[in-house]
């Protein structure tokens, strides 16, 4: 089993043997006196072909899978197949590769080899994430902990939190990633000083995507720990490159440049030529932002001096260039335009879409001044692209919410057959020392039981009903954001290019609001205030001398802190707007207050439009975002036990302009 062990480890955990580990082995496999004592043999040989000897690779493998058949051996018949797997994974063979990580899997079945199938859930887990398929990579990271938790077994249940964590990370899920980075570190050997710091380096990385500038400074400090530790002058280079990043990231440009030129001379120490041009691209670009131009002519001739630049630090080379031009002044805009030129058609055949949405907003800048209808196009384009990469990634995160959902439901439910086993196995055996001992333990047995059950089933509930409310969010958001693209939109069409700019770059901080907020189970009143101001200003440029709006927020709500759960008011503010028509009378008026009453938070959206039933009947009223608000209060009612509700009624009986009052009752939340 040992030994079963270590050859498993060997195939997910490769390590670049030398010419002699070959040799040794092959005198190792001459010694064998059984078949069984060279199975071992063949799979050090065969995964160490792999990335080298594709056909070296198949003959060992073949030769194993032959042998464990023949002795019905199924941790070698799992192994081999495994093997398989990978050799048709580094063909580009995916549909193969899959087909073979499955076969292993059954193979494992009959001895129940845990261990195995920890490893080969993983490997099939990663080659579902490579196909960007997260959902699936979710699930089968979550089997592979499930079987490692079973076996107790750190470093594989380490391995399958972090590619969990990743699959989080790649959808736009930075605070649940984070959870599980910081979930991973116990997990990890105190002196495996390599692991530790790339597990630090995600969490800076988590830590800097959220703004949070201290915890990032400290994570990116115990990456440079950790490299210390592992004396190794590629991870310490790394490590200073990450720090400097780190830095950037959070806008510290005079820390980061002392930091990326301590990673730039590592480097060169070393002689890895890519890392250091990527160090002084980054550099060049801060010094951009300093408008110290020179020194960033100066790196990016020295990096494209180089040799044998990958694809992606040309482009990124290229676009650098590119920003040169544009600080140097129109003189350089044509130069600048062929730069993005050249790097565009680089990120297409590498599939870059996100270098694509940069390559667009800076071809926007360059024709500005010459060519507008021409800087407008790319603009549009520079948006929809990075739309369209925001929208991926809000699909992705809703699938894997919904994944973890169900797994969650499941791994609950087998929860509950063990329990309920257990109570049996316990019953039974307290039955044999005599039926009124028997009675008295299961009596106790059965209540202490019962209290955990009903302690259990609560927070499961709650924890069912957040995430149920992270999803009714995310189903929101589309909805919110297409009208609010229309407001902008309609104005696009009747104004200059340079307003459009001014607007498109007001929707761009909405919609980065909105999205924000749609991951967050509560935000501060000042921050909802904020996002419906700004929605509020761009909805009023289809109407700007036919409607005012005003928020007000009862003081003491604001002392004590008390938070909302995000965009429950806007909807009903967006019904104003369509519905009330305001165009047919100047002194249109929306009025939005926050008022603390009967230990709940009040909202009420007024406006002096038309009214209800003077714009469409109740049977369309009740919208998508009614029923939406209606499920959220629902799920609130179900976690906090209170009772919880939303009206809507006419303001004034007697008049033409009925107008509409909205009144929503929310827990007080802080």
């Amino acid at each position: 089993m040992r030994l079963w062990c270590l050859s498993f480890c060997l195939l997910v955990f490769s390590q670049a043997f030398s010419q002699d580990f070959v040799k040794e082995t092959l005198a190792e496999l001459q010694q064998a006196q059984t078949g069984e004592d060279s199975l071992y043999t063949y799979v050090g040989l065969a995964d160490w072909y792999i990335d080298m000897h594709t056909d070296s690779a198949l003959y060992y493998t073949e030769k194993g899978l032959e042998i464990s058949k023949r002795l019905r051996h199924y941790k070698g018949l799992s192994t081999y197949t495994f093997l398989l797997g990978k050799i048709a994974r580094s063909e580009g063979r995916a549909a193969k590769a899959k087909a073979y990580f499955h076969q292993a899997i059954d193979y494992c079945a009959p001895i129940n080899y845990t261990f195995g199938r920890t490893m080969i859930y993983s490997e099939l887990a990663y080659q579902f994430r490579s196909e960007g398929q997260s959902d699936s990579s979710y699930f089968y990271f979550d089997k592979a902990f499930q079987d490692a938790l079973s076996d107790a077994d750190s470093i594989s249940m380490a391995s399958a939190l972090n590619g969990m964590a990743l699959n989080l990370k790649d959808a736009g899920g930075y605070q649940e990633a984070l959870e599980i980075f910081y979930r991973i570190v116990p997990y990890v050997a105190e002196n495996d000083y390599t692991y530790l710091s790339a597990i630090w380096t995600n969490i800076s990385l988590m830590q800097m995507k959220l703004q949070r500038q201290t915890e990032a400074v400290q994570a990116a400090e115990q990456v440079v720990h950790y490299a210390k530790q592992s004396k190794e002058d590629d991870f310490m280079a790394r490590a200073l490159m990450n720090k400097g990043m780190i830095f950037k990231g959070l806008n510290m440009p005079d820390s980061a440049l002392v930091y990326l030129n301590q990673a730039n001379t590592a480097f060169q120490d070393i002689d890895n030529r890519n890392a250091q041009a990527e160090c002084r691209i980054q550099m060049a670009g801060i010094y951009l932002e300093k408008d110290r131009l020179l020194l960033a002519e100066e790196l990016l001739r020295e990096v494209a001096q180089q040799e044998g630049l990958t694809k992606l630090l040309e482009i990124s080379r290229l676009v650098t260039l590119a920003e040169l031009c544009l600080k140097k002044g129109k003189a350089f805009y044509v130069e600048g335009l062929r730069l993005l030129d050249e790097a565009e058609q680089l990120s297409r055949n590498a599939l870059q879409v996100d270098r694509l949405v940069t390559i667009y907003g800076l071809r926007a800048q360059l024709l500005e001044s010459t060519q507008p209808t021409q800087s407008i196009m790319a603009l549009k384009r520079h948006y929809q692209l990075r739309d369209s990469i925001r929208s991926a990634e809000s699909n992705r995160y809703a699938a894997l919410l919904q994944t973890q959902y169900e797994t969650e439901k499941k791994n609950r439910a087998i929860a509950s057959l063990t329990q309920i086993n257990q109570a049996q196995e316990a019953q039974l055996l307290w039955q044999r020392y005599g039926l009124i001992a028997g009675a008295l333990v299961l009596l106790f047995g059965f209540g202490f039981g019962y209290v955990v059950y009903l302690n259990t089933k609560n927070r499961q509930a709650r924890k069912a009903a957040d995430l149920e409310q992270r999803l009714l969010r995310l189903q929101m958001n589309p909805h919110f954001i297409f009208n609010a693209l229309g407001a902008v939109q309609s104005y696009m069409l009747s104004a200059n290019s340079v307003k459009a700019g001014i607007y498109l770059a007001k929707f761009a901080k909405l919609m980065r609001q909105v999205l924000e907020a749609s991951r967050e189970e509560r935000i501060p009143l000042e921050r909802e205030k904020s996002i419906l101001e700004n929605y509020l200003e761009i909805q009023s440029l289809r109407f700007p001398s036919n409607f005012a709006y005003t928020i007000s927020i009862e003081e003491r709500l604001l002392d004590k802190g008390v938070q909302v759960p995000p965009m429950f008011a806007q909807p009903f503010i967006e019904n104003a707007i369509e519905h009330g028509k305001f165009y047919e009378f100047p002194d249109g008026h929306i009025h939005i207050r926050y008022t603390e009453e009967a230990g709940l938070l009040k909202i009420e959206v007024e406006d002096n439009g038309l009214g209800i039933q003077e714009t469409h009947s109740p049977r369309e009223h009740h919208s998508l975002s009614g029923t939406i608000t209606q499920e959220r209060l629902h799920l609130l009612e179900r976690k906090f036990k209170q009772s919880l509700s939303f009206t809507i009624q006419p303001l004034f009986q007697e008049s033409t302009r009925q107008g509409t009052r909205v009144e929503l009752n929310l827990p007080m939340l802080y």
